[in-house]
Order: C-alpha cells, then sequence, then structure tokens
C-alpha cells in the first residue's frame, strides 16, 4: 500500500530518537546493511546486522553531550524511502556545536529494512532514489571507467591501479560474513589473498547498471577452481557450480572509492532494492 514503507521507516527513526534500540531494530532485516557515505567525513563506515548496527549507533550517541535529529521530509520511491533530516548536537570532548544536513535512503523488502544509505546533503540522498538506468540506455563516464577495469578482469589481467581512489575501500561479502579493506595496500593484499585461492579465476560480465551518479553495478559470472578444495565454478551453462554474483563500484573525482564484490547476486539485487529484476 502507497505510505507504508514510509510508516515502517518512521517508526523506525522515530524509536531510533527515543533510545529505543530494539523496537528501531526490529523493523530491520536480521542481515541489515547500513552504509555511510564518504560525504559524511573521515570515519564514514559500513556496519552488516542488527547487532552491529545497535553497537554503533550506541557508540555514537555516546560521543555527545547532547544530539537530536529533527525530520523535515519524508519521500517514497518505488520500495526506498528518502528521509531528509537535520542533525544538532554538542560534542561530548570539545562542546562545541554540530548542525548539519543528514538524508537517508532506506531500502524495503516485504516490510523490512534490508539497507540504508546516509549522506552528508539532501541533495546527494534525493540523486541517490533516481530510477536505476541500464547502460545502453545512457553513455556515462562512470560506466566507461568500470567498463575498462572488467575488461581487463575478464580477460585475467588483475594488475591495473590506476582506477584505485587514494581512499579505496574494498568490501568482500560472501553471504555469510563480509571483509572490509581500508586503503590501496590492505584492499591489495585482501584481494591478492581472494584470488589466491583460486585457480584460473574470471570473470564475465553480463550487464552494467548505473545506479545513480556515483554508483555502477555489474551483472556477473564466476568462473574459476578452488585451490583447496577442487571445486569448480562455472558460467551459466557450463560444467561445476553456477555462481551468478554482484558487483558494486562507488566511484567518486573519476576513481573507485569502494567496491563491494557479493558472492550471491540476489542479495546484491536485495540491498539495492533491486530484487524484483
Amino acid at each position: 500500500m502507497p505510505g507504508e514503507n514510509i510508516a515502517i521507516v518512521r517508526r523506525s527513526v522515530d524509536a531510533f530518537g527515543r533510545g529505543d534500540w530494539e523496537s528501531a531494530l526490529s523493523e530491520y532485516h536480521p542481515d541489515v546493511r547500513w552504509e555511510e557515505m564518504p560525504s559524511l567525513g573521515p570515519d564514514a563506515a559500513t556496519y552488516t546486522g542488527r547487532d552491529a548496527l545497535r553497537g554503533a549507533a550506541e557508540k555514537w550517541i555516546a560521543m555527545w553531550d547532547s544530539y537530536e535529529v529533527d525530520v523535515a521530509r519524508y519521500e517514497e520511491a518505488g520500495d526506498q524511502v528518502v528521509v531528509l533530516a537535520r542533525e544538532r548536537g554538542s560534542g561530548g570532548s570539545s562542546g562545541a556545536p554540530v548542525e548539519r544536513e543528514l538524508g537517508e535512503v532506506f531500502t524495503l523488502d516485504a516490510g523490512q529494512v534490508t539497507h540504508v544509505r546516509l549522506y552528508g546533503s539532501w541533495a546527494e540522498a534525493l540523486k541517490a532514489i533516481q530510477r536505476p538506468t541500464r547502460a545502453s540506455e545512457m553513455g556515462s563516464a562512470n560506466v566507461d571507467l568500470v567498463r575498462s577495469i572488467c575488461a581487463d578482469w575478464e580477460r585475467g589481467d588483475w594488475s591495473s591501479v590506476g582506477w584505485i581512489h587514494r581512499d579505496f575501500e574494498l568490501l568482500l561479502d560472501d553471504g555469510i560474513s563480509e571483509r572490509s579493506y581500508r586503503g590501496p595496500a590492505a584492499a591489495s593484499e585482501g584481494w591478492g589473498e581472494f584470488l589466491g585461492s583460486w585457480e584460473d579465476f574470471r570473470v564475465s560480465v553480463e550487464e552494467y547498471i548505473e545506479l545513480d551518479h556515483e554508483r555502477v553495478l555489474t551483472l556477473i559470472h564466476n568462473t574459476g577452481r578452488g585451490r583447496r578444495s577442487g571445486v569448480a565454478i562455472a558460467s551459466a551453462g557450463g560444467e561445476g557450480i553456477s555462481n551468478a554474483s554482484a558487483n558494486l563500484f562507488e566511484i567518486r573525482d573519476g576513481k573507485v572509492v569502494r567496491l563491494t564484490a557479493y558472492w550471491s547476486r540476489g542479495r546484491a539485487l536485495r540491498e539495492l532494492g533491486l530484487g524484483g529484476r
């Protein structure tokens, strides 16, 4: 029903404002993903699951002498709800007053919040809920960048690093746990460990989807053979276990600032509000 998702988000936001974590998180899926975009500042982080989110929220509130969030507007767009708010407070150590815009984009599925993205401005949040665009419908520098990266990967060439932003973060989501690597050096090490666990690991891109002005999603199939298990994964129609995956590229200043590699395509589509694809 129209407005139902707004009602769910409103209940959660109101409960968070009261410090009622149980009621607030009851509206969230157990594996909810909470992503703080770079525009929030250098400490922006990603959390997965209710327990991790509750711990982060309690730690955040404890930093302030006073803190409140005033919601100016709720707006619904399909299975997403954008919340435009203003947060105010005074620092616990400095006492300095803080006031800034806060934009939140909630994605819902079957009456639960599955994904939340936080932005440092209302304009960013509103842009983020624009209709996803197939790459074939619109040319884009971001899509061209991702195409060039994936072209190397499809050939089995993983050596290129020119596309990596200085603040790069790599998230490896295998559907059970999530590993995060911050900084180009750590990400290179983490990616190297992953590739080292496979023989002849390749990706084949089925589709490029430009979600908004800063995110490009690729729908892919992986191929390769586990070094320890010997189990093969194969592209659709091939011999072995079929693996439909997805990669989410987040781009800033012409470089990739965050790459989330989803082993499960279904999980990626649900979290991004594309479950109907």
